[in-house]
């Protein structure tokens, strides 16, 4: 009996989860980069960006010391958007003025890597 009730739990819990990890693909595939500030130096976490582009994000934020945060530039209608978790709306306001300097090509171009 114990053993029809734990299939029964991972046939019902099986759709579930693939939908979290499509959700999850979903998600990434429209990620042009990510970047973290730890310890007060910010490094490309996932993705790949133009060297320009990261030595001006570098200029904006390394040197911060008691901040973490993390900065996103994803595609949305195929224009680049930077998203932030743990930023001031000023300081995204200035790395959305770098990163609307380069075309969504150059970012996919981009040479620097993680």
């Amino acid at each position: 009996m114990q053993t029809r009730g734990m299939v029964a739990l991972l046939l019902g819990a099986g759709p579930f989860v693939a939908l979290l990890v499509l959700l999850w693909m979903a998600r990434r595939a429209a990620e042009l980069a990510c970047f973290r500030l730890r310890n007060g130096t910010l490094r490309l976490h996932r993705g790949r960006v133009p060297p320009r582009l990261l030595g001006e994000l570098r200029d904006l934020f390394d040197g911060r010391t008691a901040e973490t945060f993390e900065l996103r530039i994803v595609l949305d209608s195929q224009t680049p958007r930077v998203l932030g978790r743990g930023v001031s709306e000023d300081d995204l306001q200035r790395a959305r003025n770098v990163v609307g300097q380069f075309s969504v090509s150059e970012l996919r171009r981009g040479r620097v890597r993680p």
